[in-house]
């Protein structure tokens, strides 16, 4: 059952899994070409759904004597596939089967739209742009951020490392950094703008934190309410300056706060 299901799964993708060794089969799938992010994350996931599902046929029959059919199998590992790819990409019908997936898979052709982004100057609200920078080279992360009026006008910049960190703790750690500051010095009613989606909807009650960041998002979450304060989420590219930032956090040795455009590290002039 093992070979045949192998075989049928491989089938659609063009992928040879004749092989008895897994480890062949596992290194051909890992090898094989693929057309596009979809396919690629079928190409990946595949190998170790149908590995789950053959173990738990496996088990079923030794400990409880229940056979589970190859058609059951088969089903499994297409229902998980599915589940899988639509987290990351868009939902697939329930009535598709194997090869229909694959199919899907291998044909699709991501739809590229455009949207202009730029700053709007007009009025005089005060906005904090923050973001976190995580090097996964170095292990170096950092914390940045820039307090500013609508029209420009800055009032405070900050760039912060920070130590045995991931990029969703930078982000955090430099959003209530740059929250407490602004609160700490008198603002209210200021907006909040990031680039990370993911942080938005914790800090908005939309998805649960992980546990590394409870602390940090409860503490952004009371400032936000005690202040009535917005959240935005915002295009990377219109939160260059706070990106910049927060790079050039990673390579600093201490928390550095600037008030004065002349203080600013030189590589933010062309900003």
């Amino acid at each position: 059952m093992a070979k045949s299901t192998w075989e049928w799964i491989s089938r659609p993708l063009g992928i040879d899994s004749s092989s008895n060794n897994i480890n062949q089969i596992a290194s051909k799938w890992w090898n094989s070409k693929v057309n596009n992010a979809v396919h690629r994350m079928l190409v990946r996931i595949s190998p170790s759904i149908v590995c789950w599902a053959l173990w738990k046929a496996r088990c079923s029959k030794i400990f409880s004597n229940k056979i589970i059919s190859k058609v059951r199998i088969s089903q499994h590992i297409t229902f998980q596939a599915k589940i899988a790819i639509a987290k990351k990409f868009s939902r697939m019908d329930d009535l598709w089967g194997w090869y229909k997936v694959c199919n899907i898979a291998m044909s699709y052709k991501p739809r590229l739209t455009s949207a202009l982004v730029k700053w709007n100057s007009q009025g005089n609200e005060v906005i904090l742009n923050t973001d976190g920078s995580y090097m996964l080279g170095t292990g170096k992360a950092g914390a940045g951020g820039i307090v500013r009026r609508r029209n420009g006008g800055m009032i405070m910049v900050f760039a912060n490392p920070i130590h045995f960190s991931t990029n969703n703790f930078s982000e955090a750690n430099a959003a209530l950094f740059g929250i407490n500051w602004c609160c700490d010095h008198g603002m209210s009613n200021f907006k909040v703008e990031f680039d990370s989606m993911l942080i938005v909807k914790m800090i908005k009650g939309e998805i649960n934190s992980p546990w590394n960041l409870l602390s940090m998002i409860d503490e952004i979450k009371d400032r936000v309410r005690e202040r009535g304060l917005e959240l935005l989420h915002c295009f990377r590219e219109g939160n260059t300056v706070a990106d910049t930032l927060a790079k050039h956090a990673t390579g600093q040795n201490h928390n550095s706060i600037f008030l004065q455009k002349n203080q600013l590290p030189r590589m933010l002039e062309v900003l």
